[in-house]
């Protein structure tokens, strides 16, 4: 499970802040253009923006999801609260994202955005080291039927 983790986070880097297409869905799919850049770290507009068209990082934050639903009871066991904040996160951008397709599909989308990528890969990076990590003779006593 590490290892699709690591791809898993690696991937939802690449498409929620690296590889973007905009596209348009209010006179059915159309892809307007394609573009390789680093996005800002974190680009948030909650009600609206110049940018007028949707990007793809929703699908950066699928893999985020991913990446939490693998590692589910290994997150609670050992990430907590941080485990539970991630995901948090991740639902809220996913269900941002999927209303403004709903919007762009109406003819109503104003250029809101939650572009939290790197955040999100920050924080579950420090989650893939808290989870994976060997535990201590002392932390096997207190925890016994916790895997490792």
């Amino acid at each position: 499970m590490k290892k699709y983790s690591i791809y898993f986070l690696v991937l939802g880097l690449l498409f929620s802040q690296v590889i973007f297409a905009t596209y348009t869905l209010n006179q059915g799919f159309k892809i307007l253009s394609t573009n390789m850049k680093l996005a800002q770290a974190v680009d948030v507009a909650l009600a609206q923006s110049s940018m007028k068209t949707l990007t793809t990082v929703f699908i950066g934050y699928f893999f985020f999801l991913l990446f939490s639903l693998i590692n589910i009871k290994r997150g609670i066991q050992r990430g907590g609260k941080t485990f539970l904040i991630f995901l948090t996160l991740i639902v809220i951008a996913l269900a941002y994202e999927i209303t403004n397709m709903i919007e762009d599909a109406s003819s109503t989308y104003q250029g809101k955005h939650m572009h939290i990528g790197l955040v999100l890969f920050v924080i579950g990076l420090f989650l893939l080291v808290r989870m994976y990590r060997k535990r201590t003779v002392e932390e096997k006593e207190e925890n016994p039927n916790e895997e490792d």
